[in-house]
């Protein structure tokens, strides 16, 4: 493992950092210098959090940031007893130790009052392993798609990679070429593995690209149905995906991702089930993981209709004094409920049941007979009514 060995504490990995470590009887200064484009700790290195403990137990930790000018850094630590400290060290893609780590390692070092000790520390990268999405997959000679590569660390967290540092490659460019980006381009049919490299941890993945003339089974298209729909504020509809080869043959369903352009106008979950958010035009997209192919649907979302006003609960009963809150509730001709909209509350005998702008009524004295409590929809002048009896308290 390579290390600068800039001073008394060097800290490396994917690249190197050197500091200098004086132990006195009650504490520890540490001098990082951050390396340079091309050292070994990640180009990626925004901030390094170094923790230690030392031989009471006590632990403390102090955060770097990288310096915007100048190449150093000072960690100062005070209330150290004397002995076995560990330390522990940790690169971050972010200020102030944020984010998944890039590099980390853990020692353990001796140290008397009054000495001075020399340490070389080596941070290896938390890539555990590389992804490469999809795993497999098949195209015609002439076509093009884009793979994606990933870090993840032991746990499977998503480990942030540093610009230029990654490479794309195929086992066989004669078959299929990839560029930078993940592009596979294929050329004649044949089998290939694309992998992609992370070249600060030496990890890599790989997929099994196989070209090939044979239109049968290979996604060529998406189709989402419907294509238009017009739906109102609050309705549901449900899209669905057909995956079609060059022949036009529909295929077995495999995972994709739904989207919208637009998620304020109209959503849509995981299953392609649409919901009208507001007036508007959206696309809903639906993009097949393993091919890239995407198919299109538009939804145009226009303001509902209100059709009918139900009031909720249709009946209630109130003691002298007692006070409740009715709902009105708005629905369109098919049924659907509407988002409340303005409308004006009214009693048939306010003497007896009174209500207030918000649906709360209260009773005021005995009912001979019920008393309706209605709703009046402003804009479309629809209204419901529930009835109310007041009995003496008890």
């Amino acid at each position: 493992m390579m290390s600068c060995g800039v001073a008394s504490l060097s800290l490396s990995g994917c690249g190197g950092s050197g500091s200098s470590l004086t132990a006195p009887a009650t504490g520890l200064q540490m001098r990082i210098q951050w390396p340079e484009v091309s050292r070994l700790l990640p180009d990626a290195t925004k901030s390094v959090r170094v923790e230690v403990q030392d031989a009471g137990g006590f632990k403390t930790f102090r955060v770097a940031n990288r310096p915007t000018t100048g190449g150093f850094s000072t960690l100062v630590f005070f209330g150290l007893q004397p002995g076995d400290l560990n330390v522990e060290a940790r690169a971050f893609p972010a200020a102030d130790a944020q984010g998944v780590a890039l590099a980390s390692t853990t020692v353990k070092v001796g140290v008397s009052s009054g000495n001075q000790t020399n340490l070389q520390i080596a941070l290896a990268s938390t890539v555990d392993r590389v992804e490469v999405s999809p795993a497999s997959a098949s195209i015609r000679p002439g076509s093009a798609q884009t793979l994606t590569g990933a870090a993840k660390d032991a746990a499977g967290n998503l480990v942030p990679l540093t610009t230029g540092k990654t490479r794309w490659a195929s086992s066989d460019a004669s078959v299929a070429s990839v560029d930078a980006s993940g592009k596979v381009t294929a050329v004649k049919e044949g089998a290939t593995n694309i992998t992609f490299t992370d070249t600060e941890s030496g990890k890599s993945g790989s997929s099994l690209v196989t070209v090939t003339n044979a239109a049968a089974g290979i996604v060529d298209r998406v189709e989402v149905t419907p294509t238009s729909n017009p739906m109102t504020v609050a309705q549901t509809k449900t899209l669905t995906a057909t995956l079609r080869d060059a022949s036009g043959g529909a295929l077995p369903s495999s995972p994709g991702t739904w989207a919208s352009s637009d998620a304020t106008v109209a959503s849509v979950d995981s299953t392609g089930k649409v919901t009208a958010l507001k007036v508007g035009t959206t696309s809903i997209t639906f993009t097949h993981t393993a091919s890239g192919k995407v198919g299109t649907a538009s939804v145009t979302v226009s303001a509902a209709t209100v059709n009918s006003v139900t009031i909720n609960p249709a009946s209630t009963s109130l003691q002298v004094n007692g006070e409740t809150t009715l709902q009105a509730i708005l629905k369109d001709s098919s049924g659907t409920i509407l988002p409340l909209e303005p409308g004006t509350w009214a009693s048939s005998n306010s003497a007896l049941v009174s209500v207030d702008s918000s649906g709360k009524i209260k009773g005021l004295a005995l009912t001979s007979s019920p008393v309706l409590i209605s709703f009046t929809h402003t804009a479309s002048g629809k209204s419901g009514s529930a009835s109310v009896t007041v009995s003496a308290a008890p």
